[in-house]
């Protein structure tokens, strides 16, 4: 009889902690599985990526200072197109499900920018401490069936006539300089990616897709 008079309290005690620490509902719609995005790249192919170094408002938009002056950023401007060759739709019409993109440099292009700007553009914590500078990043949402999209990104290096660093990073590079990292810009790869989930990454020189 004792015996089950402890199990009762068990069994009672349990399902009380149950109830009171619930397991959490299960969202059948978050998340792109690894194995899905790995399906979905296997059908992109990469088109065309065309760089170059502009100081162009209408491209990469400008900065007003204090004294009522505007400076237009020197950049790196990447575009890119990139096709669905699949049958199912790549990215999602809503904010955080649409297709993104990044560039990992190669040494060689690193090395580049080093020399010329003195930090790496392709990395967001190095870009903290200068004022005005940032990136930027264009794309379609989605690309359907057989959809070719233009996407851009453009990477601030700084202000040529800047004279207020606090306001607005000065250009440090020299003409000769962003001439020799013109050579390097494509020397690193393009990172496709939904949802945080990588698609497919490509070399940026041979168009050619990196296996995984």
């Amino acid at each position: 009889m004792k015996k089950r008079y402890i199990f009762a309290l068990l069994a009672l005690f349990l399902l009380t902690t149950a109830c009171q620490n619930p397991s959490p509902p299960v969202d059948k719609t978050s998340g792109l599985s690894k194995k899905d995005a790995h399906e979905l790249g296997n059908h992109l192919e990469l088109v065309k990526v065309d760089v170059s170094i502009v100081t162009d408002k209408r491209l990469v938009g400008s900065t007003i200072i204090t004294e009522g002056k505007e400076l237009v950023p020197t950049s790196l401007y990447y575009e890119i197109d990139l096709k669905n060759t699949g049958k199912k739709r790549v990215g999602k019409e809503h904010p955080d499900k649409g297709i993104e993109m990044e560039i990992q440099p190669h040494i060689p292009l690193k090395n580049a920018l080093e020399e010329s700007v003195g930090f790496n553009v392709f990395n967001p914590d190095d870009n903290q401490d200068r004022s005005g500078l940032g990136y930027g990043f264009s794309s379609p949402s989605i690309l359907k069936y057989n959809e070719q999209g233009n996407f851009t990104l453009n990477y601030d290096l700084g202000f040529k006539g800047s004279t207020n660093k606090e306001q607005a990073s000065p250009l440090k590079a020299s003409d000769q300089q962003l001439k020799k990292l013109e050579l390097q810009l494509l020397d690193g790869v393009l990172v496709v990616k939904q949802e945080k989930q990588v698609l497919a990454k490509f070399d940026m020189k041979t168009k050619k897709r990196i296996e995984k």
